[in-house]
């Protein structure tokens, strides 16, 4: 099929990309595109996600403490594109099952603007299966609220009031993301200490990135500019998507498109403190 040559082809040219030493350009504004990334590249990194806040018991349990002082947890992605991060924190959230309901809300940051269809539709999903396995939304073990902001985090120069966007922010998380702009990390760099300096005192800043020593230097750099207090070392993480998640789940597609998603991770997290 035409339509899965293409997604194929958008996959290696993304694969390149990312490796290239060089700030990605990739036509995320061709719907095919974003179906590429969907398929090779959203549920590892979903699991990525799921993967440190099940082994980083400081996360979890802040992340219960402020659902217990607020009645909420707010969190904002940097780079949230179809909303990777909220599918592998709600997949976590549901295998803890916690006595009280987590309500989570979200902002997710990303300048491309079409991702917003795929953010709608993975919310949709998320509470469909809630519904289907659990039944009446006061059993949830979640409930979400939130919407995607088009905003280009290497460019502060229209923004004013950065409080009145990440004030009341509990966590933030940029997964892939210094990597990610590359040549632009010292714009990326204004614009995370700006956010620091207006996010509340305790905030949370989750760091997630490919294992390579130069992105744990930059990390350093960037949070001692920021004033951010990093808890631990780098947590270093080798691993596969869990098995409750195979590649034979895509059934014919998986055949049509001829290349499978990526599965496995070489990755290290580590968390700042806005203290």
């Amino acid at each position: 099929m035409d339509i899965c040559k293409k997604i194929r082809e958008y996959c290696e040219i993304m694969r390149v990309a990312w490796y290239s030493n060089q700030n990605p350009n990739i036509p995320y504004h061709d719907p095919l595109c974003r179906l590429a990334y969907l398929y090779s590249t959203v549920p590892v990194n979903a699991n990525l996600v799921e993967f440190v806040f099940e082994n980083d018991n400081d996360i979890e349990n802040y992340l219960d403490s402020c659902q217990s002082k607020k009645g909420s947890v707010s969190i904002c992605v940097f780079g949230g594109g179809p909303g990777t991060e909220i599918l592998g924190l709600a997949k976590r959230i549901e295998k803890r099952r916690l006595d009280d309901q987590i309500s989570l809300r979200y902002v997710l940051l990303d300048k491309v603007t079409e991702w917003q269809e795929s953010l709608i539709e993975i919310e949709s999903q998320i509470e469909t299966r809630l519904r289907n396995k659990i039944g009446k939304r006061k059993d949830w073990p979640l409930t979400l609220t939130g919407h995607s902001t088009a905003l280009d985090i290497t460019d502060t120069a229209n923004f004013g009031n950065f409080g009145n966007i990440f004030g009341k922010i509990d966590v933030f998380i940029l997964s892939y993301v210094v990597s990610e702009v590359f040549d632009d990390a010292i714009k990326l760099q204004s614009f995370l200490s700006k956010m620091t300096e207006s996010a509340p005192s305790g905030a949370k800043f989750i760091f997630i990135e490919r294992n390579e020593p130069r992105w744990v230097e930059k990390i350093n750099i960037m949070s001692d500019v920021a004033k951010l207090t990093l808890s631990s070392e780098p947590n270093h993480t080798s691993n596969y998507m869990s098995l409750d998640e195979q590649r034979t789940h895509l059934g014919k597609l998986l055949e049509d498109v001829g290349r499978s998603p990526r599965t496995n991770w070489n990755a290290f997290w580590v968390v700042g403190t806005k203290e």
